[in-house]
């Protein structure tokens, strides 16, 4: 899932999915956290969740992440943001965050790496 209130983040992942042999019903594009919110709690626990950092209703992630309570403790939540923030890792919320990509590293091969570090299930 990835969760950004920019379409054109929704269609760059999807196609980079695309590229790596996913199907586009493996991907699950959010533009708020109320709707990721209601995703999560109707829905198989997802294995990585791209959260960007200054989303709606929120603004910031760990406001997001106090919205998403009822996501599974084994589900990866990556960072995105054109900027990861100065104090990141000052709170304790901030644990839950896997891994921190800034949306110019985002690339095909650096997505595909991550995944593979977090050994979600990829197309053969």
């Amino acid at each position: 899932m990835l969760i950004d209130d920019h379409s054109a983040m929704g269609m760059i992942f999807r196609t980079m999915l695309g590229a790596m042999g996913q199907a586009p019903a493996d991907f699950e594009f959010c533009q708020d956290v109320d709707d990721a919110v209601t995703r999560i709690e109707n829905n198989p626990p997802y294995d990585v969740i791209f959260l960007d950092n200054i989303v709606p209703p929120a603004f910031e992630f760990r406001g997001s992440l106090e919205m998403m309570k009822a996501l599974d403790k084994t589900t990866n939540v990556v960072l995105l943001s054109g900027e990861i923030p100065d104090d990141f890792g000052s709170e304790t919320i901030d644990a839950r965050i896997a891994a921190c990509m800034e949306k110019d590293s985002l690339s095909a091969r650096s997505l595909h790496e991550l995944l593979m570090s977090f050994e979600a299930p990829m197309a053969s």
